[in-house]
């Protein structure tokens, strides 16, 4: 989310988002202007680790009382990479075969 580039890579051109040492493409999903973008340190480190997580192929979770931000640092990455976001509602009513 610091950096982003245009790279030509065999005659096309690619966005590709870049954060340290890790690339990945930019999925071009337009989202909407963003009403507002909040980003203090800690969410930076949040947002910089699930991230790392997702390009290694890992996993990552949030955890946290109820509006702590955890969507909303989800939405901000998912706007970064032009990547649509699905988010799910879980309660101790919702079903297996929903996930």
């Amino acid at each position: 989310m610091e950096k982003s580039n245009i790279f030509e890579h065999s005659g096309r051109l690619d966005v590709v988002v870049e954060i340290s040492s890790e690339q990945t493409g930019y999925g071009f999903e337009y989202l909407g202007v963003p009403q507002s973008s909040f980003f203090n340190p800690c969410t930076k480190r949040v947002a910089f680790n699930l991230i790392a997580a997702s390009l290694r192929s890992k996993c990552g979770t949030l955890v946290g009382g109820s509006g702590s931000g955890k969507l909303e640092t989800l939405k901000n990455i998912s706007r970064s990479f032009g990547q649509h976001l699905f988010s799910i509602t879980c309660t101790s009513q919702t079903p297996a075969k929903v996930l």
